[in-house]
């Protein structure tokens, strides 16, 4: 899993993100900047795209703004 995590981060844009309450972790979430199958021919910084998933926050701290 560690190696999947810095491959995506050095070669797919994708990140990883831990939500902290006390020192513990309750909550986290991944995401990825979009690759288009075609060139770009937009300027970087106008046109981006990506995806949110697997965005979790542990029962007991849902409803306090976390995620």
């Amino acid at each position: 899993m560690r190696d999947f995590i810095l491959t995506g981060r050095e070669h797919n844009k994708m990140g990883a993100f831990l939500a902290l309450l006390d020192d513990q972790i309750v909550g986290s979430a991944a995401c990825e900047v979009q690759r288009l199958p075609y060139p770009d021919v937009t300027i970087p910084s106008f046109r981006k795209f990506g995806y949110i998933w697997s965005v979790y926050v542990v029962p007991f701290a849902r409803g306090q703004g976390i995620a």
